[in-house]
């Protein structure tokens, strides 16, 4: 099931268990009392326990626990602490002017008004939370109070995973939002706790894991607590059954191996793009039939994203300018658009997916600025080596999954915090705390005098 579909079938509806409203409401009150720097632990704590499934519909317009999350943080920012000011840079330019785009090609493509309903919730999602981490994060330091919280967060879920995996009973179930009984493909159990589906639920773990392993290596004494962490991540993921996944861990691997060498990633670069192109052109079958061969958990769906992209690029015309409605006549299954670059692409055109990829690209020039920075030391280097694993992982992921639910959240966030290295990396930190906050009430004062 890919968003749009997710979307549809949740929509101007109410589902909230009574467990999962009390825990709703306790994190609606710690968001407005808790310091600063326990915001992002409180969304790792709701994102991890309570599923995107509970949601209360109020005029037409749905409310899951991180869009109650988001409310609640820009209430406490707005009233209480103000926005700070920001020195923007292209990932701010870009992902505007993407939604900007993407909202406009649906706009035209649709020609409805639910349309623009649809897209104003995606901005609120896609938007608030990016700008919310820009807000909370300007330094590796600043990532620290999340990913500890994350790191404890990992063994009970990790746990309850388990527990799923061998019983085929979903625990979170108890709690509302998911069904009981897990999904069976090929025979074996697939857990995914509170996620909306265990590819979901195990790609959010795996692109935790350069995280864990590169604040374990800055802060010594939590070391043992990330270890923990890591391998509590490895069980989730094999819990989930799922090929993207066990890529992702995979991706992490690779990610730091290549550290030492990571003054040859630039030609490594050139070459990639040379060396896919005389395999294309060597094989009987294109390059991107690569994915069909993929298949790390048994039964994996590589085919059906071989002959997505294949059929993509045969109906190259439906799509290209403003995007298209409807892909279902392109084969079987083929409405399932398991490939977020595709999704993009065949939902707002080729320009979007291009802005789209731009946004990336950017994403990881501001991590390449940060990481040469005089400013920084070899410990915020390694964490900053950390996020650009865990963006790749998402990189990675993309070709394989459609986000949506928690992760699409912790998609976005993480281009906040990259785009926030940049500027920690480039302005000192005494001119950071000097930095005045645009309070409502400040707002209020200045515009008396």
């Amino acid at each position: 099931m890919n968003l749009d579909q997710w979307t549809t079938a949740t929509t101007d509806q109410t589902f909230l268990h009574p467990v999962g409203a009390l825990l709703i409401a306790l994190m609606f009150m710690l968001v407005l009392c808790v310091r600063r720097h326990w915001i992002l632990p409180v969304w790792a704590c709701a994102a991890c326990f309570i599923s995107v499934g509970q949601q209360v519909s109020v005029g037409g317009l749905d409310f899951h626990v991180l869009r109650i999350f988001l409310v609640a943080a820009w209430m406490r920012l707005v009233l209480r602490e103000g926005w700070r000011p920001m020195r923007w840079n292209s990932v701010d330019v870009l992902i505007l002017s993407w939604y900007l785009l993407s909202t406009l090609t649906s706009i035209l493509l649709y020609k409805n008004f639910r349309i623009v309903t649809y897209r104003a919730g995606l901005g609120f999602d896609i938007l608030l939370s990016y700008f919310l981490a820009r807000q909370l994060v300007r330094t590796p330091a600043d990532l620290r109070p999340m990913v500890r919280t994350l790191a404890w967060v990992s063994i009970p879920v990790g746990l309850l995973f388990v527990v799923e995996r061998l019983s085929g009973f979903n625990p979170f179930s108890l709690l509302g939002g998911v069904p009981p009984h897990t999904l069976v493909r090929e025979g074996k159990l697939r857990a995914s706790g509170p996620f909306p589906h265990p590819i979901i639920g195990g790609s959010f773990w795996a692109a935790l894991l350069p995280l864990f392993w590169a604040y374990g290596q800055r802060w010594l004494r939590d070391r043992r607590l990330y270890y923990v962490a890591i391998g509590t991540c490895l069980v989730t993921v094999m819990a989930t059954n799922s090929s993207t996944p066990m890529v992702g861990v995979m991706c992490t691997a690779f990610g730091f191996a290549v550290l030492p060498f990571r003054r040859l990633i630039k030609p490594v670069l050139l070459v990639v793009p040379l060396v896919l192109t005389v395999l294309h052109f060597s094989r009987s079958t294109p390059v991107w039939h690569l994915f069909a061969r993929i298949d790390l958990s048994g039964g994996s769906t590589g085919y059906h994203r071989f002959r997505l992209i294949d059929n993509a690029i045969n109906h190259w015309h439906e799509w290209v300018a403003i995007g298209t409605q409807d892909t279902s006549h392109w084969g079987w299954l083929m409405f399932d658009i398991t490939n977020e670059y595709l999704k993009v692409g065949v939902g707002n055109g080729l320009l979007a997916m291009l802005v789209f990829i731009a946004m990336i690209v950017s994403a990881f020039r501001c991590l390449g600025f940060a990481y040469g920075s005089p400013l920084l030391g070899r410990e915020d280097r390694i964490l900053i080596w950390g996020l650009g694993v865990t963006l790749f992982v998402h990189v990675i992921a993309f070709l394989a999954v459609s986000y949506y639910g928690q992760l699409s959240f912790l998609w976005y966030m993480t281009l906040g915090f990259v785009a926030s290295m940049r500027e920690g990396a480039t302005a000192p930190r005494e001119d950071r705390l000097a930095e005045v906050p645009w309070t409502f009430p400040a707002v209020m004062a200045r515009s008396r005098q």
